[in-house]
C-alpha cells in the first residue's frame, strides 16, 4: 500500500469539515472549531498560500486523513517554522504508518522551507505523544499561553 499527500481542493471541503469535526469529537480541545471556522481556514490558505496549506493524507489512493500546516517566521529559530496545526487520521486507517509517512514527507519536501516543525498534543492523547516523541519531537521548555483577542465591531 502506498502513502501520498496532496493539497486539499474546494471539492474536498465537505469531507474536510467532517474530518475536523471528528478530530475534535475524539480528542476534545478548549477550542472547538465550527464548520464555518474550517471553511474560513480553507479559504484563507487558498487565497494566501504563503500562510500555509491543508494536505490530505492518502492511503492507496483513498483519503485517510488531513493535516493543516501553518508557516510562521521565528526570530528565535532564525527562519520559518511549520506548525502542524491539526493532524488527523481516520480510525479505519490507523496503524498503517500514515502519520509516520506524513512526517517523513515533511522532512523530505519541506525542509528547505522550514528550520523546525512544531505541534501541540492534548495531555490525554498518549498514543499521539508516543508517536511524536518516536519521530524526534520533544516537549518545549516554554509553556504555551494564549489570550483571545477582543472582537471589535462597528
Amino acid at each position: 500500500m502506498e502513502n501520498s499527500f496532496r493539497t486539499a481542493s474546494p471539492a474536498d471541503l465537505p469531507m474536510l469539515v467532517e474530518m475536523v469535526s471528528s478530530l475534535y469529537a475524539e480528542d476534545p480541545s478548549p477550542q472547538h472549531p465550527t464548520p464555518e471556522h474550517t471553511r474560513h481556514t480553507f479559504g484563507e490558505l487558498e487565497r494566501h498560500p504563503e500562510k500555509g496549506r491543508i494536505l490530505l493524507l492518502l492511503y492507496d489512493g483513498k483519503v485517510a486523513g488531513y493535516a493543516i500546516l501553518v508557516y510562521f517566521w521565528s526570530n528565535e529559530y532564525g527562519g520559518n517554522k511549520i506548525i502542524i496545526d491539526e493532524l488527523f487520521v481516520l480510525p479505519g486507517f490507523r496503524g498503517k504508518g500514515i502519520s509516520t509517512a506524513f512526517f517523513r514527507h515533511l522532512e523530505r519536501e519541506y525542509t528547505s522551507m522550514a528550520v523546525a516543525f512544531e505541534l501541540e498534543v492534548t495531555p490525554d492523547n498518549a498514543a499521539a505523544r508516543r508517536l511524536y516523541e518516536r519521530l524526534g519531537f520533544r516537549k518545549a521548555k516554554n509553556d504555551y499561553m494564549v489570550k483571545r483577542a477582543a472582537i471589535i465591531s462597528g
